[in-house]
């Protein structure tokens, strides 16, 4: 390290940094360049924006902090991390009681009533970026991870800033609000030590994901298969990551919690998966298309099955990629929920060239959607009542569109969204795709470490 590094401010960064990333490459310093910007980013947009469901998250949190109460079943690990960061940063937030006034736990959402009330909070703004805390370390944590992932090289440079810079995941972690980047960290972390086939750490790693949110039970069939096809692993380690992921499961599912007599005292916390009342609604969403989607799930699994051995883990970023996208064409779904598919459609737009255009196009026409497609105006009002309230205070886009546009033309704003809805699932048709040609090829140039 040079003697300027050693005087400046930022050379304990790089010293704890290059103790664990590939030292003394420039793509290592990129890559802390990229991080400092995406932190400065996130620091800046963390305390002004909150959906009602971020309030009522954090209303049964607090009340969970001063009442008590532990249940190890759905959702349990999302939960604990946010109970922890509660508890950690509740000094700082004094008149938290006025500002999160528990009346039931089991009330799954707050009323619009008590979420304006918390938004007009003199202190919103500050409860809304200490809350939000464990979000910005899981994402961070998840650029690092896809770095690592490419060997610290170019491709996984290109990756990192994928992730750290694209609109999809920075709007559900920081304006939307919602826990989904603990959720993405642990599937990240999953495939990430299969790829590295390190396969304990990876089980563990996806059974994190599993009791964090249960909608990743639905790519548990897809982790299997690629578990037990894999030749590099024996059948006493096949039979142990299937053991601990059974576990994982049974806790996720509030199987095990039931049989122990345990009840939970969070809304639909103890809630069993078999409860869900019809075939064509899936854990929360509602299937569209429901007889295509199961035939092209079945598709995709038997594509994993008859790949060849040697290539299960190219085979299985793949499925694990068109997966996502055929989930989102086929389900009507919230918008915060595609955050789920990035960690693996980036790791594969980093790897394929045709892939990243597709991507970014994907990301373009996300954004295009959710502008019209919204419930009252979430780029701007509900999702940012403290950004609106106390700083701007600016109309909903849908509302302009609507009244200065709309009224001239010959369209209602139901066709509006219609439209934008069929370019949204072009777009992810267009991604599957190029997911599904791209070969096991990567475009490696100057990469290290990773396997071809």
């Amino acid at each position: 390290m040079s003697d300027l590094s050693k005087k400046s401010g930022v050379s304990w960064l790089r010293r704890l940094a290059e103790g664990w990333l590939p030292s003394g490459s420039p793509e290592v310093r990129l890559f802390l360049l990229l991080m400092a910007i995406g932190l400065t980013i996130r620091v800046m947009i963390m305390p002004f924006f909150g959906h009602i469901d971020f309030f009522s998250e954090h209303r049964r949190i607090h009340g969970l902090h001063e009442h008590g109460g532990w249940y190890p079943g759905s959702r349990f690990v999302t939960t604990t991390v946010e109970r922890l960061n509660y508890a950690m940063v509740a000094p700082l937030l004094p008149e938290a009681s006025s500002m999160f006034d528990v009346v039931d736990l089991k009330a799954t959402t707050a009323s619009h009533l008590e979420y304006f009330a918390f938004v007009r909070h003199r202190t919103v703004m500050r409860a809304v970026f200490l809350l939000k805390i464990p979000y910005l370390l899981f994402d961070l944590a998840t650029a690092l991870m896809i770095f690592r992932m490419f060997g610290g090289s170019r491709i996984g440079i290109r990756g990192a800033a994928m992730w750290l810079f694209n609109p999809v995941t920075l709007f559900a972690f920081y304006v939307f609000g919602r826990y989904e980047a603990i959720v993405i960290a642990f599937m990240v972390m999953a495939v990430w030590m299969l790829w590295d086939r390190k396969y304990i750490w990876s089980a563990c790693g996806f059974g994190m994901a599993l009791w964090s949110r249960e909608i990743m039970m639905l790519l548990l069939p897809f982790f299997l298969i690629a578990y037990w096809r894999s030749p590099f692993m024996g059948w006493m380690k096949k039979a142990g990551v299937t053991l601990i992921l059974a576990v994982f499961a049974l806790f996720a599912a509030n199987v095990l919690p039931r049989m122990l007599g345990m009840e939970s005292i969070l809304a639909g916390g103890d809630r069993s998966l078999a409860e869900f009342s019809q075939a064509r609604q899936i854990l929360g969403f509602q299937i569209v298309w429901y007889f295509p989607f199961v035939s092209v799930c079945l598709m995709l699994v038997y594509h994993l099955l008859m790949v060849r051995s040697s290539d299960i883990e190219g085979a299985f970023l793949k499925t694990l990629g068109m997966f996502f996208c055929l989930l989102f064409v086929f389900t009507i779904h919230s918008v915060h929920y595609v955050a789920w598919s990035m960690g693996v459609l980036i790791m594969l737009a980093a790897m394929h060239p045709e892939v990243a255009k597709a991507w970014g196009l994907f990301c373009l026409a996300w954004v295009a959607f959710w502008l019209v497609g919204t419930d009252l105006g979430v780029f701007t009002q509900w999702l940012a009542a403290p950004f609106s309230l106390w700083v701007v205070n600016l109309p909903t886009i849908p509302y302009v569109i609507e009244r200065y546009v709309l009224k001239s033309l010959a369209f209602d704003w139901n066709m509006v969204i219609g439209a934008m809805r069929s370019v949204y699932a072009g777009a992810l048709l267009i991604c599957f795709w190029k997911v599904l040609r791209s070969d096991k090829a990567v475009d490696s140039s100057g990469m290290k470490g990773v396997q071809s």
